[in-house]
């Protein structure tokens, strides 16, 4: 059985949230050659082979790291978690990076890293989700891989505005992500304010049918096709 060195491992973890923090400055130079960043990613991919091949140790000290919560640590536990298809806990991920959004681009990263069948259910399994920021990060692993999930955006909307209504309603306008057209939904603050919604925000039509039918409304009116 193979001897697991803990300092050695704790410097992979270090050297991988490095390198992925310096990867991410260099992949937008103009003066960085193709060939340096290849030899960076090859750097990358030494250092998480030795987190992987560290197996539970590895996940611990990972998972240590993000006591100083920060893209690169971000983007090693993910990175992790998504090829051990560990659900558990990328949920956790999910969860902290979208309470910490100066940490988001390394769990984002993550996605962009892994292969396409390391995503193969779990990108799915965002876009159709009810919170809205697991839809967006659904999306975003779209455009990293360059995959078109016109089949899901079918089923995507994004909150343009939300307008005062009478008393305690609201008028929320969505836009379909497929450009299929808008639609204009009137509910109770209510609703938005327990689910999160806000301007900007990205939501699946299940949480608008989760709206419409867990909230009562006086007076709902659902106009599509408006442009």
């Amino acid at each position: 059985m193979m001897q697991v060195i803990p300092t050695v491992v704790q410097q992979h973890v270090e050297e991988t949230a490095h390198l992925r923090n310096v990867r991410s400055v260099q992949v937008r130079a103009p003066d960085v050659r193709l060939m340096n960043l290849g030899r960076l990613d090859e750097r990358i991919v030494a250092n998480l082979d030795g987190i992987a091949v560290a197996g539970s140790e590895g996940n611990a000290l990972c998972q240590q790291a993000l006591e100083s919560p920060a893209p690169g640590p971000l983007f090693a536990v993910t990175v992790g978690a998504l090829e051990q298809r560990d659900m558990a806990r990328l949920g956790a991920l999910l969860d902290l990076a979208q309470a910490l959004p100066e940490a988001r681009n390394g769990l984002l990263s993550a996605f962009g890293w892994v292969s396409p069948a390391d995503l193969q259910g779990i990108t799915s399994a965002l876009l159709e989700a009810q919170q809205p920021w697991h839809v967006e990060v659904g999306l975003a692993a779209c455009e990293l891989h360059g995959v078109d999930p016109q089949a899901a955006l079918d089923r995507v909307f994004i909150v343009e505005g939300i307008t005062e209504g009478s008393g305690k309603m609201v008028s929320a306008i969505l836009n379909s992500a497929s450009n299929a057209g808008k639609l204009s939904v009137q509910i109770s603050k209510a609703a938005f304010q327990k689910l999160g919604v806000a301007v900007g925000a990205t939501v699946n039509a299940d949480v608008i049918s989760l709206v419409m039918n867990e909230f009562s409304c006086d007076c709902p009116e659902v106009c599509r096709g408006q442009r």
